[in-house]
């Protein structure tokens, strides 16, 4: 789903995703003449490899997501994350591939590995 940024309202919009077994939805709407609002949730589950192990497991998320998107650069100091557009189109399948991607590079180890409590990575 891809919106141009100047189409977006300053009334909530309501959205959902679903790709690859994960869902991102909730709602989106214009702050300011220069940015957007996203405020979303990513719940479902990826399958990850162990950090230790490299054993596949299946991670479930249920996280809460808020960001804002700006047309531009974004000079201002502020808490939140920002993200800043090129082209003046928000992506929303690019925006939860990025937070999947973020989420995999995590570091992340299988309960098996956990029990063990070993420090030594095993080698193949």
């Amino acid at each position: 789903m891809k919106i141009e940024f100047r189409k977006i309202p300053f009334i909530k919009k309501d959205f959902k995703l679903f790709i690859n077994s994960v869902y991102f939805e909730g709602n989106f709407c214009r702050i300011s003449s220069g940015l957007v609002e996203i405020n979303a949730t990513l719940f479902g589950k990826v399958r990850l490899n162990c950090d230790r192990c490299y054993n596949k497991i299946d991670f479930i998320l249920d996280e809460n997501i808020n960001f804002l998107v700006s047309d531009g650069i974004y000079s201002k100091e502020d808490d939140k994350v920002i993200i800043e557009l090129e082209y003046g189109l928000i992506d929303f399948e690019y925006l939860i591939q990025s937070e999947i991607e973020s989420i995999k590079s995590e570091y992340r180890i299988c309960k098996n590995c956990e029990i063990s409590n070993n420090l030594i990575q095993q080698e193949f």
